[in-house]
């Protein structure tokens, strides 16, 4: 059983959700409560639900909320343990819009 001390604990064990808010938006809730952090532009854009508010915290910082804002900011997210999962509605189904964002969301995370 992995501790629940450590930073990498916490990390590998939680799962963040990033639900794009709007009216015709349609995402699929992580079952997580939703928590309060990050930029308030970003708290503007996206309901973020996590199982762990001290690891959003940590995930989401300064550079990673401006590029969720921007150029990141029409896709959901979901942060589990190593990966990310980006996903849209409508137009993007086909193309490889989503793929571009979870790498570049990953890219960001990594910094």
């Amino acid at each position: 059983m992995a501790c629940t001390h450590c930073a990498t604990c916490r990390r590998l064990t939680s799962k963040i959700g990033l639900e794009r808010r709007g009216f015709f938006r349609r995402t699929e809730s992580l079952n997580a409560p939703e928590v309060q952090v990050g930029a308030p532009e970003l708290l503007k854009m996206f309901a973020i639900r996590a199982t762990s508010a001290k690891v959003a915290t940590e995930l989401l910082s300064d550079p990673v909320c401006e590029w969720l804002t921007g150029s990141g900011g029409n896709f959901h997210y979901e942060i589990s343990q190593d990966r990310v999962l980006a996903y849209g509605w409508r137009r993007y189904v086909a193309g490889t819009g989503p793929l571009r964002a979870a790498l570049g969301l990953a890219e960001q995370l990594s910094r």
